[in-house]
């Protein structure tokens, strides 16, 4: 396989990619643009209902408060969702952390369980001694 056909096996879906993505921009940006408009019409024809219900000062002071209030909604949930995230990440490091202590913990432990080859070899040894002791006196 050569390197252009390697290159542009991989080049080809990059650039569908791409594509895809910067369709999905344009036409997210197409579709906040279409739901801003129509959500100040909406506020729009509230703030004349509410004009011809009480008066142009008092619907603009209503409109106010509740566009306020959404905003400070938003803010409250967007500051909750930040601290819980916050609180995640937390736990998670906390987490990892014990793990990461239980592992080190752990080696430790097999590393001072690993035997050690004197008793061993001492063993072996003073068995040898006693089988070739015995081989000789049973001739």
């Amino acid at each position: 396989m050569s390197l252009a056909v390697l290159l542009q096996s991989v080049l080809a879906p990059a650039r569908e990619t791409g594509r895809e993505m910067a369709l999905d921009v344009m036409v997210g940006a197409a579709a906040f643009g279409l739901a801003m408009t129509g959500a100040g019409f909406l506020i729009a024809a509230a703030f004349w209902l509410l004009v011809a219900a009480v008066g142009h000062p008092a619907a603009a002071a209503i409109v106010g408060v509740i566009l306020i209030g959404l905003a400070a909604v938003i803010v409250l949930v967007r500051q909750t969702r930040r601290l819980d995230r916050q609180r995640r990440l937390r736990e998670a490091a906390v987490v990892q952390a014990a793990v990461a202590q239980a592992a080190a913990a752990q080696a430790a432990a097999a590393q001072a369980a690993a035997r050690d080859p004197l008793p061993s070899l001492v063993f072996d040894l003073a068995f040898m001694a006693g089988r070739q002791f015995l081989a000789r006196r049973r001739r």
